[in-house]
C-alpha cells in the first residue's frame, strides 16, 4: 500500500502545480480578453436586428471541434452579424478602398 502511495502523492502534486501555473500565466490574458469585449459593445445582427451578446453554432458534424464551431446571432442563429467599428462592419473607416 505505501508502495502506491507515493506516485499518487507525485501525480496529484504535478497535476496542481500544472494547474496552479496555468491559473497564473492565463490570468492576465483573461483579464485582457474580457476588457477587450467589453469595450467592443454589443454585436448587431444584420438579418433580425437582435443588438447582444453571441452564441455559438454548430456545423454539421457530431464531434464538437474548434473547426466546426461558429459565432452566430443569440436569437435567429444566422452569422450575418457585426461589432459596430469591428472588422465585419461596413461602415468602418477604410472600407472604402477595399470596395474600389
Amino acid at each position: 500500500m505505501e508502495g502506491l502511495l507515493l506516485p499518487i502523492l507525485i501525480m496529484v502534486g504535478v497535476v496542481a502545480t500544472l494547474l496552479l501555473a496555468g491559473l497564473v500565466f492565463n490570468l492576465p490574458r483573461v483579464k485582457r480578453w474580457a476588457r477587450k469585449a467589453e469595450s467592443a459593445g454589443q454585436a448587431t445582427c444584420r438579418d433580425c436586428g437582435h443588438v447582444g451578446t453571441l452564441s455559438y453554432g454548430l456545423l454539421t458534424g457530431k464531434v464538437v471541434t474548434s473547426a466546426n464551431i461558429r459565432l452566430v446571432c443569440n436569437q435567429c442563429q444566422s452569422e450575418n452579424w457585426f461589432v459596430p467599428g469591428g472588422k465585419r462592419d461596413s461602415n468602418r473607416k477604410g472600407t472604402e478602398l477595399r470596395r474600389a
